[in-house]
């Protein structure tokens, strides 16, 4: 087991609080290498040749009179165990790693809470902040940003649909408003795809903020193009888990 005392810059209380958010775990957890359906794969590498990769769920266990959280992350190999609780201004920590290939893994443990604090340190001292005024349909477009919103997104919907030409905004709209989960992200991402015609939309609080299509290989922007998207569609649904990832 490791462990060690980390000094915030911020009260310590709160940034346990952020701690204790499974959503801000998945999202600022280091050697996440991809995520999938809650389950987080995390790869650890020594000296180039030699690595060690596992695929792991994140249990968040909370002790309230302490103000002291424990993660426990359960791999198909191997299991990580996390505790963080205030002690005099500082955050204090321990990490203990079960599995194999702990000579691998080792170097690694202590950069997993370090980040963590920090990340909680610096949003503890800030306010979470989207600007539904703005326009993200440019940055639709831009294959590196939609991957990063993925990565940072929980896939809640994926069917095939039959879209009518004009009724490709109803038809999203619809989707949305039978998905459960939907409701506990306030920044939605939608993807599209029948054959040659694509489309990505964003919505923040209920709004349309980003708009992008393809139609017979062109590129478009507006309203207009959406109404004369048509087909069989591959239609997919993510909750946007840290809405900062947007303004990247």
């Amino acid at each position: 087991m490791i462990s060690n005392n980390v000094r915030v810059t911020n009260n310590a209380e709160q940034v346990i609080e952020q701690l204790k958010n499974t959503d801000f775990i998945i999202t600022n957890l280091p050697y996440v290498t991809r995520i999938d359906k809650g389950k987080l794969e995390l790869t650890f590498q020594r000296a180039l040749i030699f690595r060690f990769k596992d695929r792991y769920t994140a249990e968040i266990e909370k002790f309230d009179e302490e103000n002291r959280v424990m993660i426990k992350l359960r791999g198909q190999k191997s299991y990580i165990e996390i505790e963080f609780l205030p002690v005099d201004g500082t955050v204090k920590y321990f990490i203990d790693y079960t599995g194999p290939r702990r000579w691998i893994v080792r170097k690694h443990l202590e950069k997993i809470p370090l980040s963590l604090i920090m990340r909680a340190d610096k949003i503890s001292g800030r306010k979470t902040s989207v600007f539904a005024s703005t326009d993200y349909s440019e940055k639709l477009s831009r294959f590196s940003w939609v991957s990063r919103i993925i990565m940072k997104s929980l896939l809640l919907y994926r069917a095939r649909l039959d879209i009518d030409k004009g009724g490709l905004l109803h038809s999203v709209e619809e989707v949305i408003a039978q998905i459960e989960d939907a409701r506990k992200y306030r920044a939605l991402y939608i993807s599209g795809e029948s054959g040659k015609n694509k489309f990505r939309l964003l919505f923040i609080n209920g709004e349309l903020v980003g708009k992008y299509v393809i139609l017979d290989g062109k590129e478009y922007f507006d309203e207009e193009h959406l109404k004369m998207y048509e087909g069989s569609t591959r239609i997919r649904v993510y909750g946007i888990i840290d809405e900062k990832i947007l303004e990247a």
